[in-house]
């Protein structure tokens, strides 16, 4: 009768990826809004079910990540001027080469059941935390206060910030602050990871100068 109503519930990929991250009471209890007759060992077979599918699609973007780089595109813009076309080919051959080789040695180096956030953060960005990447953030988690240089590029603003957003805010205690100058926002600004990474586990609230992460989810879709 509900379905021929059109008001039966109906369980989206975002939907099952919130019901993931939630501890096991609450996540059973979500996934027995969309179909009361679940038993408690369907529930947890279909969350682990859930987790094995989200490791699926990172694998999959991954493998999207390593098929266009073994294609040189013809549109890449050349990082040098006033070259030979022989040595602009070289060049995009020499950049695809490296980032094949920097995609290929990633691994994961933590176990996707004990930081479901992280893997629900990975599926949502269509990117892979890599193995530098969680040595950082494990540091900063363990040791508080610490200070830790990483080169440019290594993922501190797009990855390593949102995990540790994910992190905290997952304790509940207490509300994160991230902090950042309005005029220093630029193309390369946080917003867009920290948003996708909101929309399934916390809410983020942009202010001129200031980014709140309150522990709450966030529902935008």
């Amino acid at each position: 009768m509900m379905c021929a109503a059109g008001i039966a519930p109906f369980a989206s990929l975002l939907d099952l990826c919130r019901c993931v991250i939630k501890p096991q009471p609450q996540a059973q209890a979500s996934l027995l809004a969309f179909n009361p007759y679940l038993t408690e060992q369907s529930c947890c077979r279909l969350l682990e079910g859930i987790c094995t599918w989200m490791q699926l699609c990172v694998l999959e973007d991954r493998l999207e990540r390593v098929s266009s780089f073994l294609q040189a595109p013809e549109d890449m813009e050349p990082l040098l001027v006033r070259v030979s076309k022989r040595e602009v080919n070289t060049l995009r051959i020499g950049i695809h080469r490296w980032l094949l080789v920097q995609e290929l040695r990633v691994w994961r180096s933590w176990a996707a059941s004990d930081h479901l956030s992280w893997l629900a953060f990975e599926v949502e960005g269509q990117l892979q935390i890599r193995p530098t990447q969680y040595v950082v953030v494990e540091h900063l988690i363990n040791h508080p206060g610490d200070i830790i240089q990483l080169n440019m590029g290594e993922g501190k603003t797009r990855v390593i910030l949102p995990m540790l957003l994910e992190h905290w805010s997952s304790k509940g205690s207490h509300v994160v602050r991230y902090w950042q100058r309005g005029r220093s926002r630029t193309p390369h600004s946080p917003t867009p990871p920290f948003c996708r990474s909101g929309s399934t586990s916390c809410r983020l609230l942009w202010t001129k100068h200031m980014l709140t992460c309150s522990a709450s989810c966030a529902h935008r879709f």
